[in-house]
């Protein structure tokens, strides 16, 4: 992953992409409140002075909304897979106490980070595609940045399978997407929702010279 990111019923926010939009209310869950054991602060109830909300974008080095995004385009990683760009921005949420740190990997791989510290968050992705019969989990354990009043984290990898992806829409310059996302901090309270967006499939970087092209 490429670093550089239910109580009261709340608005999500979602963003609209080109020509394809949806708007969902996050499921929202709340946990017991609880103080830090390092600090004493009692980040929970912090937290719960806070309307929960998430909001979900795109964006490898900022948050970023998908409307102001375009058509989104799949990313060839280094191991050679394929993936979309995530970012989250979210309310009432305790983002952990710790700091990402880079573990050694393979060489010419993307590095790769653990949490390390207190109360880490887990944020689970789920991305599918229209026609595509399935979709595709990821998930995380990370510090968020910011407050409980607010915080953030972006770029992330959710991944796609980019050859099933071509095989159904092989003569199509995009495909509708959802991406949906669950935020659960260590207080256990949970955010769920999920934005609809453009997918370019026009031109499917990683495809031509891979031996695994759908041709028809």
């Amino acid at each position: 992953m490429t670093t550089k990111p239910t109580l009261l019923l709340a608005l999500l926010v979602v963003s609209v992409g080109t020509g394809f939009s949806a708007c969902s209310s996050p499921a929202v869950t709340q946990g017991p409140s609880n103080p830090s054991l390092s600090t004493g602060v009692d980040y929970c109830k912090q937290a719960s002075y806070y309307t929960p909300s998430l909001e979900i974008g795109t964006g490898a080095e900022s948050f970023q909304t998908f409307a102001n995004a375009g058509p989104i385009a799949l990313v060839f990683g280094s191991q050679g897979g394929h993936h979309v760009e995530a970012s989250i921005r979210v309310t009432g949420i305790n983002p952990g106490q710790g700091e990402m740190v880079e573990e050694d990997g393979l060489e010419g791989s993307d590095p790769s980070f653990e949490a390390v510290g207190e109360d880490p968050v887990t944020i689970d992705f789920n991305l599918s595609v229209e026609g595509v019969s399935d979709s595709w989990n990821a998930q995380y354990t990370y510090f968020l940045s910011g407050s409980t009043a607010q915080s953030w984290a972006y770029g992330f990898n959710s991944f796609a399978d980019a050859w099933d992806i071509a095989e159904v829409h092989e003569d199509a310059l995009t495909a509708n997407a959802t991406l949906k996302a669950t935020v659960t901090d260590a207080c256990g309270t949970e955010l769920s929702g999920e934005v609809n967006f453009v997918l370019d499939v026009a031109d499917i970087p990683g495809l031509y010279g891979t031996g695994y092209y759908y041709y028809g």
